[in-house]
């Protein structure tokens, strides 16, 4: 079994052009990409072989968040409260984000989201990171 590092995963956020440009999030540390839920519905009835439930999908699948922490840069382009990640939170825009994976197969998620938390800190001894949460509100593309 093939074991690929994570190291030199990018996250990047697209302009909206046509065709689109992405920059690369600045300062990106841990990234959890979608979590694709498929529910189920229960068809189980009085015929049911064996008195096994049975299920079948819903028909819809969730593909859930992406999360990620940054190392927070008020003053980087792709952090910033004017057209950065805070701005995002504040306007609530629809955006499509990529998250590039090294070394693996499939290697580009293309994926439609807006910005559904964004948790600026400062702790006393550290630096200033910020937790953000994308929500994903459409098809997301494997390349």
């Amino acid at each position: 079994m093939a074991h690929n590092a994570s190291f030199g995963t990018l996250l990047k956020l697209g302009d909206g052009a046509t065709p689109e440009n992405f920059t690369t999030i600045a300062e990106v540390l841990d990234i959890t990409p979608p979590d694709i839920r498929n529910t189920a519905l229960d068809i189980t009835n009085q015929s049911s072989p064996g008195g096994i439930a049975q299920k079948i999908p819903d028909g819809i699948t969730d593909m859930g968040n992406v999360s990620f922490s940054v190392n927070w840069d008020p003053t980087a382009v792709t952090h910033n409260m004017t057209v950065g990640l805070g701005s995002l939170a504040i306007s609530r825009a629809v955006k499509n984000f990529q998250i590039v994976f090294p070394n693996v197969a499939v290697t580009t998620w293309l994926i439609p989201a807006f910005v559904s938390r964004f948790h600026p800190t400062g702790a006393v001894r550290g630096v200033m990171s910020a937790e953000v949460e994308l929500t994903i509100t459409g098809q997301c593309t494997l390349a």
